[in-house]
């Protein structure tokens, strides 16, 4: 038989999952951005054809990165799915006979 604790214990793992789930998320997609802004300054620094705006939306970029890492509302980025559950059906009591 399931007690409360067992039921407790999942439901947390499952919470600690998630929560795993999105900062992985949320570092791939931070890693993604910094991939493509490296892109940008090397194939710039290569063409050495950098204008002022360039650079105006280079800083402004990476100003965004730094503001992202350095706020923890960086999580704006992940939609949480809960699928809709019936919790009446969730624990099911059965009958042991003797």
């Amino acid at each position: 038989m399931i007690g409360k604790k067992t039921m407790l214990r999942t439901v947390n793992e499952a919470a600690k999952n998630a929560q795993g789930q999105v900062h992985q998320h949320v570092l791939n997609e931070i890693q993604r951005e910094f991939d493509e802004l490296t892109t940008k300054i090397t194939s710039l620094r290569s063409d050495d054809n950098c204008v002022e705006t360039d650079l105006e939306q280079l800083q402004t970029k990476i100003n965004k990165l730094n503001d992202e890492l350095n706020d923890s509302k960086g999580f704006h980025r992940v939609e949480l799915n809960f699928p809709n559950l019936d919790c009446s059906n969730i624990v099911q009591i059965k009958l042991i006979e003797e």
